[in-house]
């Protein structure tokens, strides 16, 4: 396959060469980002692990006390739904954060490979994101998002569904424990729990990665249609 940045490419030939150049050079952005990836990895189970099980038990509490034994939410309680909701807060804009570090790793990663190739690769990423906001390109952008982000959205709902099985029974025992009913999940559900988040951060992080590839090549065809544009304007000027 032919991976040349500047070549017009349709929406649907970006989505391909991008997925071609990921799984192609895979083990050159995992030996780049495989650190970073840990880290977000280890941020993300933590943040599910507050969602799924920390705030669905401070929940039950909140409401055993209001609903149940119909006292006021006592002092304790708030703090820990408020230290509860905070780190789900911090947490999630750390995972941001190390999600911008790998992103940083991967363009990196694939300034060095595109000069392989020899390419005159683009100066600074902001001149990128001007040539991509252009109206006359938003068509092709808005395409390979809507059409890749459906791809990917597929992708990531398969993996996350040993995530969503396991919030939902962690809140539906919680829920049988607020109606009286003895919690009936085992001791390890927990460890189980927090390894299950931890492999799907780790998988969803790398499923995500082809985006920037889509991105680089949005851009690459539009050069390549601005050079094609002046190339002809060049051969027949107005007269």
């Amino acid at each position: 396959m032919d991976y040349a940045l500047y070549k017009g490419r349709s929406y649907r030939g970006v989505i391909s060469t991008g997925f071609g150049y990921y799984f192609a050079f895979f083990r050159q952005f995992f030996k780049a980002t495989w650190r970073w990836a840990l880290l977000f990895s280890v941020l993300f189970a933590a943040w599910a692990m507050l969602m799924a099980v920390r705030l669905p038990a401070v929940t039950a509490t909140v409401m055993h006390e209001e609903l149940v034994a119909q006292v006021g939410l006592q002092s304790s309680t708030a703090q820990q739904y408020l230290w509860t909701a905070g780190g789900i807060v911090l947490l999630a804009l750390l995972c941001l954060v190390a999600g911008v570090l790998v992103a940083v790793k991967v363009l990196k990663r694939m300034n060095l490979l595109q000069k392989d190739q020899q390419e005159d690769l683009p100066r600074g990423w902001m001149k990128v994101l001007r040539q991509l906001i252009r109206p006359r390109y938003w068509g092709l952008l808005f395409m390979t998002l809507l059409l890749g982000g459906m791809i990917l959205c597929i992708l990531a709902s398969i993996c996350c569904l040993p995530v969503i099985i396991l919030a939902v029974a962690h809140f539906l025992a919680q829920e049988g424990q607020l109606n009286g009913d003895p919690l009936g999940m085992p001791g390890y559900i927990s460890s189980l729990s927090a390894i299950t988040f931890f492999v799907t951060g780790f998988i969803l992080l790398y499923l995500c990665m082809p985006m920037l590839m889509w991105l680089y090549y949005v851009y690459g065809s539009a050069v390549s249609f601005e050079r094609e544009k002046s190339q002809l304007t060049n051969l027949n000027p107005p007269t």
